[in-house]
């Protein structure tokens, strides 16, 4: 809309129609650009802030959750690493050969099976199911 009291800078465009005999015009005040161009800058830059915050806290919320997650990992381990323990410690007060086989191949023994084996602890593990028993299928 066109102010003539506005003494601002303005871009215009002037053409004649020919045919008609009209004079075709129209215009921008710069400051209006610029004070879009300055909204526009605000509007790009809160934007920029919230995502930022979002991507903030949802960086926080990954490090919690993994941290809860490393405690919880350890503590089973430490609670796995206890029950292994005990298990030897019961395994070895056992006057009977026990032998821990996982996917045919030996694992652990205690030590009256490594007395009957005639192995030690370093070599039970090269050993397999048919090395011992050889008619079990």
């Amino acid at each position: 809309m066109d102010e003539p009291e506005r003494q601002e800078p303005k871009e215009s465009y002037i053409r004649l129609f020919e045919p008609w005999g009209w004079v075709i015009g129209t215009g921008i005040y710069v400051n209006d650009v610029y004070a879009e161009i300055d909204q526009l800058e605000g509007n790009i830059i809160t934007i920029s802030l919230v995502i930022i915050a979002i991507v903030f806290l949802l960086l926080l919320y990954l490090i919690r959750q993994s941290i809860k997650l490393e405690k919880s990992r350890v503590e089973a381990e430490r609670l796995l690493l206890e029950s292994t323990e005990r298990y030897q410690s019961l395994s070895e007060a056992a006057s009977e050969g026990a032998l821990f086989i996982y996917d045919g191949r030996c694992r652990y023994a205690n030590t009256v099976m490594y007395e009957l084996l005639e192995c030690t602890e370093d070599t039970i593990e090269l050993l397999e199911i048919h090395d011992i028993f050889p008619d079990i299928k």
